[in-house]
């Protein structure tokens, strides 16, 4: 099972620096509860994918935070069902 993120997304409008700091903790935590599907090209920085996250989200957190959530359900999902054709 997931774990939660706690600490709410500031506003689009907030100073960059809150929404970097807010953005840098939550894309951490992202990442580490759902691995990437494919694998990372050879060509690419072991940070790529932080980076990616980190700049599509420090735009507008909370609409980020909310479209990762929502993947986060979808893989929730297909951990229960995969456990569910297990037993």
């Amino acid at each position: 099972m997931m774990s939660t993120y706690s600490h709410n997304p500031p506003p689009a409008s907030a100073p960059y620096e809150e929404r970097a700091s807010w953005c840098d903790a939550y894309v951490g935590w992202f990442i580490s509860q759902v691995p990437a599907e494919d694998p990372q090209p050879k060509d690419a920085r072991p940070t790529h994918r932080w980076e990616t996250e980190f700049e599509y989200g420090v735009v507008d957190p909370e609409e980020y935070f909310h479209q990762t959530q929502y993947e986060l359900d979808l893989a929730q999902e297909d951990e229960d069902a995969r456990e569910e054709r297990m037993h």
